[in-house]
Order: structure tokens, then C-alpha cells, then sequence
């Protein structure tokens, strides 16, 4: 439960740290993922729409979504993050690893 509230406690700092800009984009990527319909028999195991700094939709069990970065400092819109759903229907950590922007110097893959 702690780790639930300092996450709260990061999205929030982070969202009201965002320009007035990256909130509506954020807002309305949240109102399109949640109004979408998504292809899942509620008879089988998935992991639930989640709004955190982001919109996760309802993924099937055993497989991993893929979303775009939102943007904020030090990110990069044009990658995705993802997350896995486990197969009990749990979600895994977010792997924000390619949203942050590398330094090409040090990083000359990107």
C-alpha cells in the first residue's frame, strides 16, 4: 500500500509539473483509452484498464501492451512504453527505458 501512495504521490507531482499542453494531450489519450472497446472475453484472464502518468488498456493474460511516451521533460513522445500482464492478470513494473531521451554521445544506438 505505501508504494501505492508514493506513485500517487509521483504522477501527481509529475502531472502538475506538465504545461497546460502535455495535461490536455495526457487527458484526452486517457478519454480515448477509456472509451475504447477492446476485444476481451470477460471469461478469460486480463489485467484491468489502469490510469496512472498514462492510459493501460485491458490486456489479455501472459502478453505485454505497448504505449506511447507521454511527454514531458526528458522524454520522448515517438517511443513507447510497456507493460506486461502476467498470466493471474496482474501488471509488472512500467519499462519506461526507451522514453527517456539518451544523450547521443553517450548512447549512439538512438
Amino acid at each position: 500500500e505505501f508504494i501505492q501512495v508514493l506513485a500517487s504521490a509521483v504522477v501527481k507531482a509529475i502531472v502538475s509539473a506538465m504545461t497546460v499542453e502535455q495535461r490536455e494531450k495526457r487527458e484526452q489519450a486517457i478519454l480515448a483509452c477509456t472509451k475504447a472497446v477492446y476485444d476481451i472475453d470477460p471469461n478469460e484472464v486480463f489485467c484491468n484498464i489502469t490510469i496512472d502518468i498514462s492510459c493501460w488498456p485491458p490486456t489479455r493474460a501472459n502478453s505485454t501492451v505497448a504505449i506511447q511516451c507521454f511527454e514531458y521533460k526528458h522524454t520522448n513522445p515517438k517511443y513507447k512504453a510497456r507493460r506486461h500482464c502476467s498470466e493471474n492478470g496482474n501488471w509488472s513494473k512500467i519499462d519506461f527505458t526507451d522514453c527517456f531521451i539518451q544523450d547521443p554521445v553517450v548512447d549512439p544506438v538512438r
